[in-house]
């Protein structure tokens, strides 16, 4: 026996190259509704998060630049979505009043969310 053979540690990726390379060529179609089935499923997409999460540590700086470069494109949207939701947040929590509890001011810039009376981390 070949004892590099032996010592030599499986390799999945390899693997799953070598094998599963000849699955997908001779049925594509098969292979894209198996595909598009597990990456729907809750093992899939457990599995999509954590693949995210490691690939973004390993490149954090490119994900951070990616993120910032999708920030300066899109800023204007995103400061419009983030003020339609506040606006929503505080008509739902006031009733539709949108008004100060306490000195019942209603411009919209000088309301916000607190907790009434504190206690905010009581649940905790």
């Amino acid at each position: 026996m070949n004892t590099d053979q032996n010592n030599k540690k499986f390799d999945v990726k390899e693997y799953a190259k070598k094998y599963y390379k000849a699955d997908r060529l001779a049925d594509p179609v098969r292979y894209k509704a198996y595909q598009k089935k597990y990456s729907q499923s809750e093992k899939g997409k457990k599995q999509s998060k954590k693949n995210v999460a490691l690939y973004r540590e390993r490149h954090y700086e490119k994900s951070l630049q990616v993120s910032r470069d999708y920030y300066k494109r899109n800023r204007l949207d995103i400061l419009a979505k983030q003020a339609i939701l506040r606006l929503e947040v505080l008509a739902y929590y006031s009733h539709g009043e949108m008004r100060c509890a306490c000195c019942n001011e209603s411009i919209s810039q000088f309301l916000g969310l607190d907790h009434m009376n504190g206690g905010g981390s009581k649940h905790r």
